[in-house]
Order: structure tokens, then sequence, then C-alpha cells
């Protein structure tokens, strides 16, 4: 008598194989999909805005001239470094009194009063938080300089870059408006 090769132990142990191996990858394809979906749960998505406290007053910001950096998104955001180009020159976002003088200079806006800086480098910034990132208290030049800001940003000669974080790791960069946040 002549052996069958395919009989039906062969056949049923090779079917259960294979509904093994489809069961891993689909298990393995869920899993992929779960930690994207759980990154994706708290990603965070720095902006920030320039303000004037002429017509608002908040947080006592009334004739100040602000730069505010919000975390718009729904997890933390770590910021890495903040990168200021003002003409093709890189100034260091923690130092930012050269960068001004040279805006005050070159707009003949005349002496720098006081400003204020907050260090970010580090921080976490929390969902839906707003901090105050350069205040200027100047009631005369504040409606001005954010004029001047937004002339600068729309002809190319200033941006703000903000390398951050998520609580993975995964990075980002928060640029002017002419840009959407840029995933690295």
């Amino acid at each position: 008598m002549k052996k069958i090769f395919f009989d039906a132990e062969k056949l049923l142990s090779i079917s259960a194989i294979v509904v093994g191996v489809c069961a891993l990858t689909v298990s393995i394809i869920q899993t992929r999909i779960l930690q994207e979906q759980q990154a994706m749960s708290v990603w965070p998505s720095i902006q920030y805005e320039i303000w004037t406290g002429l017509s608002i007053d908040k947080n006592d910001s009334i004739g100040a001239f602000s730069i505010h950096v919000e975390n718009k998104g729904v997890g933390p955001g770590i910021i890495e470094k903040i990168d200021l180009n003002y003409d093709g020159k890189n100034y260091n976002g923690t130092a930012i009194r050269p960068l001004f003088e040279k805006i005050f200079q070159d707009y003949d806006l005349g002496h720098l009063d006081d400003i204020n800086q907050t260090p970010l480098l580090g921080d976490v910034i929390s969902p839906n938080k707003d901090l105050i990132y350069i205040k200027l208290n100047n009631k005369k030049m504040a409606a001005r300089l954010v004029g001047i800001f937004k002339r600068m940003q729309s002809e190319k000669h200033f941006e703000i870059l903000i390398h951050y974080k998520d609580v993975y790791g995964k990075r980002f960069i928060a640029s002017t408006p002419q840009r959407p946040d840029d995933s690295l």
C-alpha cells in the first residue's frame, strides 16, 4: 500500500501552525497600532504668540510687549532648545537681550527698557498651559513692536524655533506661523 504524504494528522498540524502564525501576526500588528495610538494620545503642540497688553489685561500685561509659549496639545511638552533667528543670525534663546538691542538699533526704537525672560529650557509645559517667555514693559513701544515683529516674520527676517519633545522622546519643532509644527 502506498503511503499518502498528507494524511489527516499532518494536514491538521499544518493548519494549526498556519493559524498560529496568522494569530501572532495579527497580535503584533494590533500591538503596534495600540502603541502608536498611545503615543499620539500624549502629543504636545507647542506654539507661541506675540502679545501686546494694550487692550487685554492678562497677568498685569497692560502696556507690555510679550511672547507667550503655550501647549495646545493633549500631552506635556518638554522644551529642549529655543533658536531665535534675525536677519540670518542665530541668537541664543536663553539670552535674548543682544537680539532685542539689535532690533531696537535697526528700527531706531531708542533705548531698550526693562526686558524679562523666563528660561524655558528643560521645562515641562502641561497641556493648555500658557507661559510668558519674553516680556518688555514699554507702553509706548508695545503696539509698535507687535507690528514690527509681525512684519519681520512675514518678510522672513525673524523666526523663533522651539525644539521640544513628548514624554516618549518624539521630537518636534514649533516655528513661525508661516510653517506648521514640523515633526523630526
